[in-house]
């Protein structure tokens, strides 16, 4: 009992200490909400608005990208120790977005800044559950921009525990069910990574990275912003599965995709679970990811003797243990709530 009340102390002690040193310039901040009375309106779901704020402390400046709603910057002058700043010389693009919500939201976000130039902004920092930390910036007439360090609505799914390192294990592109390449020596595994802060990259033979946001269904490639590489793939094979899967981002850039998030549990006792998750277009092309280098749901349980093959954990876990030579009788599949 000692050690567990130590441990809760010392996690709680060092949980107060993170929150009192983080700075305004530690993250990119996307803009979620603007509140005004008690009032709230909230930035859309939408693949063409994503507004992200970065305050740089070398030249004093906040540098914003609204995506469709263009950008703007403003010069600030600092307080940290009463957290307060003023700006100054604001400057902005113009608005061109295709929805009304977004532009309407882009200008709110603009005149939060330009209207109150000269007068106080006090800031607030607050580390909430698992990566997330808020920012609420309020002006000297109560208005409030709340920000988040990711642009997800879904802020603590499972799809960001750990670092995880996922793996495609299924791709469906114009109707077709598309064959993985065998592993060879230039592709063992196509592996991706879905960031807390935004960013996701994804490898065949060359690395893909882009940004996105989710929801608890729904998924955002945002602002069209995807980075394809040039094939530099060797073999054939490779080339033409690495050209298909990379189409799937760039193709489906400016929708909104469905995305789900399942455990799956093969039978009882020692076999063990997998996460999955499934993005799919309106136009039923479809990516399938594990969190398992070898899916247990297209390769059953291995030897329990047989090494982890988790290259991203340093022993196996929860959702990678050790397999029984019993392959599973039965599979359930449970989507897991997120909120």
């Amino acid at each position: 009992m000692k050690k567990l009340l130590l441990l809760f102390f010392t996690t709680l002690f060092s949980f107060s200490t993170i929150s009192q040193n983080i700075e305004l310039d530690d993250y990119t901040w996307y803009v979620h909400a603007y509140e005004l009375n008690g009032n709230t309106t909230n930035n859309s779901f939408s693949p063409e608005m994503t507004i992200q704020l970065n305050f740089d402390t070398t030249t004093n400046q906040i540098t914003s990208d609204l995506c469709c709603g263009g950008n703007f910057q403003l010069d600030i002058n600092i307080n940290s120790s009463n957290s307060v700043f003023q700006g100054s010389n604001f400057s902005n693009t113009s608005v061109s977005c295709n929805e009304t919500a977004n532009a309407n939201f882009a200008d709110l976000t603009h005149d939060f800044f330009e209207n109150n130039i000269n007068n106080d902004f006090t800031f607030n920092i607050t580390e909430e559950a698992g990566l997330t930390v808020k920012l609420d910036i309020t002006t000297t007439g109560g208005e409030h921009l709340i920000l988040y360090n990711t642009p997800h609505q879904d802020k603590n799914s499972p799809i960001f525990d750990a670092n995880i390192e996922w793996y495609l294990i299924d791709i469906n592109s114009n109707g077709n069910s598309i064959n993985l390449p065998p592993s060879s020596q230039e592709v063992s595994q196509i592996t991706a990574y879905f960031n807390h802060d935004g960013s996701f990259e994804t490898n065949v033979c060359d690395q893909l990275t882009g940004n996105f946001s989710i929801s608890l269904q729904k998924m955002l490639l945002n602002c069209g912003n995807i980075n394809t590489p040039t094939n530099n793939c060797s073999s054939s094979i490779n080339e033409n599965f690495q050209n298909t899967y990379f189409n799937f981002f760039s193709n489906h850039a400016n929708e909104e995709l469905d995305f789900s998030i399942s455990l799956i549990e093969f039978g009882e006792g020692s076999c063990s679970t997998e996460y999955q998750i499934m993005i799919n277009s309106s136009s039923g092309d479809y990516l399938v990811f594990s969190d398992c280098p070898s899916s247990l749901s297209a390769r059953g349980c291995q030897p329990s003797n047989a090494p982890t093959r988790c290259s991203s954990r340093s022993s196996p876990g929860p959702r990678c243990a050790r397999r029984s030579t019993t392959a599973p009788s039965a599979r359930t599949s449970i989507f897991v709530s997120t909120s």
